[in-house]
């Protein structure tokens, strides 16, 4: 995505010529959708969550006897057992 050069970056880049290349994609965007998609995505496939079958954006694992739950939501993610405890345990995502 190009973006057309800020007016306070007058001095560095000619503004009627120039524009700017993002290597981050931009809040709102649908490649911004995409990239934040990715991340939990991998977390998901890395802790070996499966899929609902009912419920698209709802995955879920048994560990130690217990159902774990991880929901995902444009970009709210919340995961949980049933004593609250691997939200706590679980790495940052």
């Amino acid at each position: 995505m190009y973006v057309k050069v800020p007016d306070c970056f007058g001095q560095l880049y000619d503004n009627k010529n120039e524009v700017l290349k993002t290597n981050v994609p931009i809040y709102g965007t649908k490649h911004a959708a995409r990239c934040f998609y990715k991340v939990p995505m991998s977390e998901v496939k890395y802790r070996k969550y499966e899929a609902s079958k009912a419920y698209p954006c709802l995955y879920f694992i048994w560990k130690d006897g217990r159902l774990v739950t991880m929901v995902s939501w444009v970009d709210d993610i919340i995961a949980l057992d049933e004593l609250w405890k691997t939200l706590n345990k679980s790495r940052r995502i």
